[in-house]
């Protein structure tokens, strides 16, 4: 599960900003060593997400409903229920600063119907970066520097703790296609990282790595394959998502 996380860091799930649009992420479903995973969107008429089903090897895992949105229809709550019944409920919370960007994302696990424990993350933007505080500004315990270019893509992430020393090797991001990031195309949809408005091409960890895309004729993702190959074992290492879409309604 550790690989399938870095996945999805270098693929990036927060609008840095909103795109036009006319289509949206309908599922993804992705295919690599943690097995084969789905996510499925559903929206209202208006394009807001109302409902997301996530699926491990065709079995229901969780569910997140019951969305809730501020009165410019950004995302304040949804509520994740997984389907195993024995899980704690968690109520995911969103808040924004005065430009609509996000200041603060909480999960609060509930059991026995109360609060058992609180994930917090607080975020700092600026025209060329986002930090985001695991743990919050105060008592966090990690910071991540997102830096971005003139067109809201991620250039370098780097990993610090709270007295600024680095804690492990900084992401580079280095090329960039000109098609919309299908992350940026899920409505309303909320997450806790950031998300470049672009798909990336080349970059370098701890080793390097490559994505290839293929597009559909509206220049809409419909497959992303990343490759991380391993020197000193002469392995490579594939990561797979397809991805459908569904037309926003006038």
């Amino acid at each position: 599960m550790k690989k399938l996380l870095l996945f999805f860091l270098i693929l990036g799930t927060i609008s840095i900003h909103a795109q036009s649009q006319n289509w949206l992420l309908a599922s993804e479903i992705y295919q690599g060593p943690d097995g084969i995973l789905k996510w499925q969107y559903s929206y209202t008429t208006q394009g807001q997400i109302n409902k997301v089903l996530y699926t491990q090897s065709k079995k229901l895992f969780y569910t997140e409903s019951d969305f809730k949105t501020d009165n410019n229809n950004r995302v304040i709550s949804f509520t994740r229920t997984y389907a195993n019944g024995k899980t704690p409920t968690e109520t995911v919370a969103f808040e924004y600063n005065t430009k609509g960007e996000l200041s603060k994302f909480t999960t609060n696990i509930i059991k026995d119907g109360k609060p058992k424990t609180t994930i917090l993350k607080e975020y700092e933007w600026a025209t060329d970066s986002v930090i985001v505080y695991s743990g919050g500004k105060t008592n966090g315990y990690t910071k991540t520097i997102h830096l971005l270019n003139n067109h809201n893509d991620i250039t370098k992430v780097k990993f610090l703790d709270m007295k600024n020393t680095e804690t492990s090797d900084a992401f580079v991001f280095a090329k960039y296609d000109n098609n919309p990031n299908p992350y940026t195309l899920r409505g309303n949809y909320p997450d806790d990282d950031i998300n470049a408005a672009h798909n990336k091409t080349t970059f370098f960890m701890s080793r390097n790595a490559t994505a290839t895309y293929t597009y559909n004729k509206n220049g809409l993702p419909v497959t992303s394959k990343i490759n991380f190959y391993f020197p000193e074992t002469k392995q490579t290492i594939t990561h797979q998502i397809t991805y459908s879409y569904l037309p926003l309604k006038p």
